[in-house]
């Protein structure tokens, strides 16, 4: 790092309760039971440089078993180091043992170093949030506390050299991908460039998984198996696990922002049973629930109140395209209508006649 020096080390999480806010009536208040806490290994304190060889990985609780496929990676570069878990189910998420929160803690060696923190989980479960608390150990209070959606960055710019602890909580069953970077003050965070850069992120072991950032979010760059030259018909109906396979990587093990079978401009049929419906008064939409992998729901809100015309056990056929979100990455264009928008989409203009 250009004149500064940051150090990651590891802690317990433990019991703490949040506040956020508050968003298509998704709770905010949190206090995981500490039997739940889980347990971030660094085996020693790390500077720049020494990363690819001091190793990092997070454990179930505190026994020796491994938590997830890909290893937690890193990438220190001039601008910032980087950090990536992998995936993480909370919540024992796909029988993962893991628990409802976890925390890093942070050495700030220069004042105006900016912590940026961020969580990523699949494109299709917009709605789903964490929250995010930056403490600053020295003063032992909450600097920050906020919830962030998929690839929303929760930023502070330390003003004393110190410890500083980031820790992540989710009280539902969900799969994240926590990252955090720890900025030089000369850059000052994602605002600083627009330029699209490759960023090689390295494991314990040596094996590396590359992402591109465009305009502060990360992209990984899928494995050159992704992508099949074997195109779906848009006749074909999905479900949503089914919508959720085409965008996992089956190489990097991880979700990534392009479909298998389908590109830009392609339609595809969402055809799938209501597992939960609930009215929100608060954004006045009717968030409905489908099934979705290791026994989570994928929550979609609609426009409107729609439960006197839906229920639980109906089924919806919605018609869906693939659109760009940015550079050769993809999304659904009812995601990118519902993230672009205060206001959720019409269920008419998705529903097939």
């Amino acid at each position: 790092m250009k004149n500064s020096k940051i150090m990651v080390t590891a802690a317990l999480a433990g019991l703490l309760s949040v506040g956020g806010f508050a968003n298509y009536g998704h709770a905010e208040s949190m206090e995981p039971d500490s039997s739940n806490s889980t347990q971030v290994i660094e085996p020693a304190a790390i500077k720049p440089g020494t990363w690819a060889s001091a190793g990092f990985k997070i454990i179930k609780y505190a026994s020796n078993t491994w938590l997830f496929h890909r290893e937690a990676t890193k990438s220190v570069t001039a601008e910032a180091i980087t950090l990536s878990t992998g995936d993480i189910g909370f919540n024992n998420n796909g029988g993962s043992g893991y628990g409802a929160s976890t925390k890093f803690q942070v050495y700030v060696n220069e004042i105006g170093q900016l912590i940026d923190a961020w969580p990523e989980t699949n494109i299709l479960n917009y709605l789903e949030k964490l929250s995010i608390i930056i403490t600053d150990e020295q003063k032992g209070t909450d600097v920050v506390s906020k919830t962030a959606t998929h690839q929303q960055h929760i930023m502070y710019t330390a003003n004393h050299h110190g410890y500083y602890t980031v820790r992540w909580v989710d009280e539902d069953k969900m799969k994240w991908d926590l990252w955090l970077n720890v900025w030089d003050k000369a850059y000052g965070g994602i605002g600083t460039s627009s330029a699209t850069q490759i960023h090689t992120l390295e494991n314990a072991a040596g094996d590396q998984i590359k992402a591109k950032k465009i305009n502060g979010s990360y992209y990984f760059i899928p494995s050159t198996d992704h992508k099949s030259s074997q195109k779906f018909d848009e006749n074909k109906s999905l479900s949503m696990i089914d919508i959720q396979n085409q965008l996992y990587d089956n190489v990097l093990q991880k979700d990534v922002n392009q479909f298998k079978n389908y590109n830009v401009g392609d339609k595809l049929t969402l055809d799938d049973s209501i597992q939960s419906i609930e009215y929100d008064t608060q954004t006045n939409s009717t968030i409905i629930g489908f099934k979705g992998k290791d026994d989570t729901l994928v929550r979609w809100a609609f426009n409107g109140d729609l439960t006197k015309e839906y229920a639980e056990g109906d089924v919806l056929k919605l018609k869906l395209t693939v659109v760009t979100e940015a550079s050769e990455f993809e999304s659904l264009d009812f995601i990118q209508e519902a993230t672009s928008n205060t206001r959720a989409p019409e269920i008419t203009d998705y529903l097939v006649k």
